[in-house]
């Protein structure tokens, strides 16, 4: 948690729609959204705090992908306690093997209800203090 008190959410995604949807979902109930395009943007978000409490990870991006970019944070000791929830349109199966191999703590489909995707987003915040 930033030193605000409010609970922060990092959006990686390269399709802007995503972002700004689940921006405008997570926002009304009173989280700050941080969002990348792209996973090295992701990293060069890290470096600087306040970092965020839940990661929301899209695999399939270009350059590079969600996978690899989770990997780089879990292997971080400064960054590896951060949630990395991945999130595709890929099949639940592929995604799961591929979240837990990239050493993510949740995967999420991207074809859920949209109240579904926030209560999931909700479920994985660290519980406030």
């Amino acid at each position: 948690m930033n030193n605000k008190g409010k609970t922060r959410i990092l959006v990686v995604d390269d399709e802007p729609d995503v972002r700004r949807l689940i921006q405008i979902l997570m926002q009304d109930s009173g989280y700050e959204i941080i969002e990348a395009a792209a996973g090295r943007e992701l990293l060069e978000k890290l470096e600087t705090p306040p970092l965020p409490d839940l990661i929301l990870l899209d695999v399939l991006m270009p350059g590079m992908n969600g996978y690899e970019a989770c990997r780089k944070i879990k292997e971080n000791k400064r960054l590896e306690k951060i949630c990395v929830a991945m999130y595709s349109s890929l099949p639940e199966d592929e995604l799961k093997i591929g979240a837990q191999k990239a050493g993510a703590d949740a995967y999420i489909t991207k074809n859920i209800d949209i109240f579904k995707l926030a209560k999931k987003i909700v479920s994985l915040l660290p519980a406030k203090q």
